[in-house]
């Protein structure tokens, strides 16, 4: 395991049981550092395995260190090392003081869904009728999180919100849920208050990856386990790098938690990784570029070369389609599609890059549990759903299993707006059948069996659909779609919605898409293949920046390289924000291996009146000035000859005159 090392990374494997800090740039091989830290520890220090720590930032990277770690190691002594997110921490913590307390197991909490937090926030906020003409109800929302990741001080929520969040936290309470931004103060109560559970804890060795991403409250907490299990506090190693620091709307702080660990450990020890691995020379500097005052962003790389391109487009659709065409072309050549990725600054710029890949027929996937694809959204289906509704209608095709009203109804029974139609009543909408169809629809605004306000809602519906089928003014389907808005007053919805900037983004493109047919009929026909299709499957990838952390692909697409997208607008006033923001851009370029292709915009729409602004190259452009770049010319675009897997040599450097 050792031999495999470099010379750096074996001095931090088998540094002695003492606090180090390991700097770890990108491409460094801190997963490999970690792996090799723990054999150490287990095989040649002859720790127990169930008291050796290793805390991931994320999920998926626990799934990947436990991989390693079962290579490695003998399978007993893998299974037994605690790999958690610091969040699973806490809660394998409150889940052992609910087995003491032989609690029933039907009524433990669990973690609450982020859609269910939100709607029993919003049923705080109706039940003590809070209202602030100066703060929305998703302002109110992120107001309370952002209050929970500090030291929750009543005093600094705006007047009023205190006693929302206090019936907040006792509905959770009574649908026996716990909000995952309490698991960290719960689970330190439990320790401080109970002996037994806190020796269960007991630590041998800890070890943090991602260390720079830490909260000072997550890094308290996990000082406090080490210390109320009675184990070894100095054996402590944290990995990571200040100029990956992207989390600080999370409350992280790189430096004001590396003051509180040198307070901890005057005599912390610091050891720098320095060869990349990853990325080629060229692709490793225009990264550093973007971060230039910090200098674990300069590493020696092992191969020389790397391409990166500065690409002007006219419109973000302009820019989508000429990704897709690059896409098709380098994979004739040869590369698999898992090999691409595309990277944006947040998921609202996804939609336009999804659908010129579905348009190309380019298999895709995106990063996050969370994403579905833009055909499987359930804004998007029930927009389609309110479509195939009407045609039906007009087309007197109203049964439940004719084509255009096969599970139309069902996509938009209660939505959008909700209409307070639940599950049970769902249920007896249905009277036994499978989907839901024009005639239990209207037999469902007379019943006697169902609440009021479920009629009423059902004979909403009926109006809506009724008076967009009889318009025979609505021909084309983007003035249906218009017309749908309008009466359902879907937009004025989404102000309450968590999502709803990129609900509206999703529901504008569906709408431009329409624009170009002049039917409705033709215009479901083109999308019946696109519904059919399961797009979300091994392919290109397409994520945020913050979603990327910790990958890596050949290719690296980096979309609308704009002030305002990257830096974000939110973050141009602020320099402190500056300095993430340029942080953010050097962790997007360093996901490449072999070649980068930054891409700008000169215009794009507005998410709120959907016309086209003037945009500006991003200011952190005039950084690659000295960075050795190509010109993106159709005939001659592939991977260099010297490239992990070659395709047709790119021209030769030009200057690009926007930056230069």
């Amino acid at each position: 395991m050792l031999d495999e090392l470099n010379e750096m990374q074996l001095k931090a494997a088998t540094y002695t049981l003492q606090p180090l800090l390991v700097v770890a740039g990108p491409g460094t091989g801190k997963s490999k550092l970690l792996t090799a830290r723990v054999w150490h520890l287990v095989q040649e220090e002859r720790l127990a395995s169930r008291g050796i720590y290793v805390i991931t930032f994320t999920r998926k990277a626990r799934a990947n260190m436990q991989s390693r770690l079962e290579e490695a190691l003998s399978h007993d002594q893998a299974q037994h090392i605690n790999v958690l997110t610091i969040d699973a921490l806490a809660y394998r913590i409150l889940q052992a003081q609910s087995r003491q307390q032989e609690d029933n197991i039907a009524r433990r909490p669990t973690v609450a869904s982020e859609h269910m937090t939100h709607s029993l926030f919003l049923e705080a906020i109706e039940e003590l009728a809070w209202r602030d003409p100066q703060i929305s109800r998703v302002q109110a929302w992120e107001t309370m999180r952002n209050w929970k990741l500090g030291d929750r001080d009543p005093a600094l929520l705006p007047d009023g919100l205190a006693p929302v969040v206090g019936r907040f936290q006792e509905l959770l309470i009574e649908a026996h849920k716990w909000d995952i931004a309490d698991l960290l103060p719960l689970a330190s109560q439990v320790l401080s208050g109970n002996r037994e559970i806190a020796a269960a804890f007991y630590t041998q060795a800890m070890l943090i990856d991602e260390f720079q991403d830490t909260t000072l409250a997550q890094y308290c907490f996990i000082r406090q386990v080490m210390e109320a299990g009675g184990g070894n506090v100095r054996n402590f190693t944290a990995v990571g790098a200040e100029a990956q620091s992207i989390y600080g709307w999370r409350n992280a702080n790189y430096l004001e938690l590396r003051e509180h660990i040198e307070e901890d450990y005057p005599d912390l020890h610091r050891i720098k990784l320095d060869v990349n691995y990853r990325s080629r020379g060229n692709v490793s500097a225009a990264a550093a570029a973007m971060a230039p005052t910090y200098e674990e962003v300069y590493l020696n790389c092992l191969r020389d070369g790397g391409d990166v391109y500065l690409h002007q487009s006219q419109t973000e659709e302009q820019e989508a389609q000429l990704f897709a065409d690059m896409i098709q072309r380098l994979c004739e050549d040869g590369l698999p599609y898992q090999d691409l990725a595309i990277l944006v600054r947040t998921w609202k710029q996804a939609t336009v890059l999804e659908k010129a890949l579905l348009q190309a027929r380019l298999p895709y996937s995106l990063a996050s549990e969370a994403k579905l694809p833009y055909y499987k959204r359930p804004a998007v289906l029930a927009l389609i759903g309110y479509l195939r509704a009407v045609a039906a209608l007009r087309a007197d095709q109203v049964a439940a299993s004719d084509y255009d009203m096969q599970g139309a109804l069902g996509l938009i029974l209660n939505m959008p707006p909700r209409r307070g139609i639940g599950p049970v009543s769902r249920e007896m909408i249905l009277d036994g059948q499978a989907e839901l169809g024009w005639e239990q629809l209207t037999r469902a605004m007379v019943r006697e069996d169902l609440r009021p306000q479920v009629r009423a809602s059902c004979q909403e519906l009926f109006d809506i659909l009724t008076g967009l089928a009889r318009d025979r003014a609505l021909v084309k389907p983007n003035n249906i779609i218009e017309a749908v808005l309008e009466r359902t007053q879907w937009l004025q919805s989404l102000h309450d919605e968590l999502n709803g900037k990129e609900l509206l983004t999703d529901l504008q493109a569906l709408q431009s898409e329409a624009v170009l047919f002049e039917t409705l009929e033709g215009f479901l026909d083109s999308l019946r293949t696109k519904l059919g299709q399961d797009w979300n499957n091994a392919g290109v990838t397409i994520s945020t920046v913050h979603a990327a952390k910790g990958l890596e692909w050949p290719v690296v697409f980096i979309a609308s390289f704009n002030d305002k997208i990257m830096p974000h607008a939110s973050a141009m006033k602020s320099q402190r924000q500056m300095s993430e923001e340029e942080r953010i851009a050097h962790v997007a370029f360093s996901r490449a291996r072999d070649l980068l292709f930054i891409s700008y915009v000169n215009h794009m729409r507005d998410a709120n009146t959907g016309e086209y602004q003037q945009m500006q190259v991003s200011r952190f452009a005039g950084r690659l000035a000295n960075i050795e770049r190509r010109t993106y010319e159709q005939a001659s675009f592939g991977l260099d000859p010297g490239s992990e897997r070659a395709g047709r040599r790119a021209p030769q450097e030009t200057a690009h005159p926007a930056v230069l």
